[in-house]
């Protein structure tokens, strides 16, 4: 019996449990600059590697291994086609516990972080990073932090993950009751009443709790926050996808107590 080949150089070993793979090129490109010795390892498109030529420098200094590739073999290793000819394999980013964060937090009198219930799709995820970082929000709370760490959701957040603090809560119900008692204003979100956003007196120190969009925030959730609020609009659409309505209150939290 004819004994199979061996795998290419070039495979994708399986990750270790602290590895993530990430692919897209801004995703990439952060991370290569802002945390360079997470890089485990690296693939190029050929087609593009002359842009990765500074990079490569850098893998090599620190000894960490890269390859470029044939398109094509690329996506095979992304496990997407949208690899925007890069992929990595890192040290995924660590989370903190509310607890620490909340103490990081506790003397700024200026906190935005965002709470997520049910949240789990990787683009919505990814989104709701990348707008995070661009309104420099403070924390982004959920219960699994892996969620935040596939390549669908790098690829969407363009390098938000690197520059939001990403925080481990098992419990929505948890992260209320303590950031409450850290000196924390909720404010609870749905499509379907509250006070208008534009209208809502926002808190400076501030947990904003969404919900996924389907079924939004649970009875109990909603009830445990200061301010409920919805955004106005037309009302021809039923609700806005959890990662604009995300990007709309970020916005408007940053005007009111952020904007230079």
């Amino acid at each position: 019996m004819r004994r199979p080949p061996p795998p290419r150089p070039a495979a994708p070993r399986g990750l270790a449990a602290d590895e993530a793979k990430i692919h897209g090129a801004n995703a990439c490109a952060v991370t290569l600059r802002e945390r360079p010795d997470a890089v485990v390892r690296a693939w190029f498109a050929e087609s593009t590697a002359r842009h990765w030529a500074e990079a490569m420098q850098g893998l090599a200094a620190r000894r960490r291994a890269y390859h470029v590739v044939p398109d094509d073999e690329l996506g095979l290793v992304a496990g997407s086609e949208h690899h925007g000819g890069v992929c990595l394999i890192v040290r995924k980013k660590r989370p903190v516990s509310i607890e620490r964060w909340l103490t990081k937090m506790e003397k700024r009198e200026r906190v935005c972080g965002l709470a997520l219930e049910g949240v789990g799709n990787p683009h919505n995820l990814g989104a709701i990073l990348r707008t995070g970082a661009h309104f420099a929000i403070d924390g982004l709370l959920v219960a699994d932090t892996d969620a935040l760490h596939s390549g669908a959701c790098a690829r969407v957040a363009e390098g938000g993950l690197e520059y939001v603090e990403t925080v481990h809560c098992a419990h929505t119900g948890d992260a209320i009751r303590l950031a409450r008692r850290a000196g924390f204003g909720i404010l609870t979100t749905s499509s379907h009443g509250g006070e208008p956003l534009y209208a809502a007196e926002l808190p400076p120190k501030c947990l904003i709790v969404f919900g996924e969009e389907s079924q939004g925030l649970t009875k109990q959730t909603l009830k445990a926050g200061d301010v409920q609020v919805m955004i106005p609009g037309s009302g021809a659409v039923e609700s806005l996808n959890v990662s604009v309505a995300a990007a709309v209150i970020d916005a408007e939290w940053w005007r009111r107590f952020r904007q230079p």
